[in-house]
C-alpha cells in the first residue's frame, strides 16, 4: 500500500514539474551558404538622364496629385451640399446669429 502512495506521489511531482524550455530553436545559427558578398557590381547603371527621367515622374505625380485635390474639393462639396455634418442643426439659431443686425426682426412672418 505504501508502495503506491509513493508511486502516485511521484507521478504527481513529475506532472507538476514545470517543463524545460529550449530557447531559441537553432535560429541563430549562422547561414550555411551566404553567396557572394555584395559589391557595387550588382548596382543598377543609369542610363538616361536623371533630369530627363525626373522630369516624366513629376509630370505623372502632378496629374495624379490635381486629380486627388479635385476628388477631395468634390467629395468636401458633395457632403457640404447634402449637409452631412448637420452644420444647420448644431449651429447656434438664426435669431440668436442676427441679434445685432439694424433692421433684423426677431419674429418670423409664417
Amino acid at each position: 500500500m505504501n508502495r503506491l502512495i509513493v508511486q502516485r506521489f511521484a507521478s504527481l511531482r513529475r506532472v507538476l514539474q514545470t517543463p524545460k524550455r529550449n530557447a531559441g530553436g537553432g535560429h541563430h545559427d549562422a547561414p550555411h551558404n551566404p553567396g557572394p558578398p555584395a559589391t557595387l557590381d550588382y548596382m543598377p547603371i543609369p542610363c538616361e538622364p536623371w533630369a530627363k527621367v525626373h522630369g516624366e515622374l513629376q509630370a505623372k505625380w502632378n496629374v495624379q496629385l490635381a486629380a486627388a485635390v479635385a476628388l477631395f474639393t468634390c467629395a468636401i462639396g458633395t457632403a457640404l451640399y447634402t449637409n452631412l455634418w448637420i452644420i444647420p442643426e448644431i449651429s447656434a439659431p438664426e435669431s440668436w446669429r442676427y441679434r445685432n443686425k439694424p433692421g433684423y426682426n426677431y419674429v418670423r412672418e409664417v
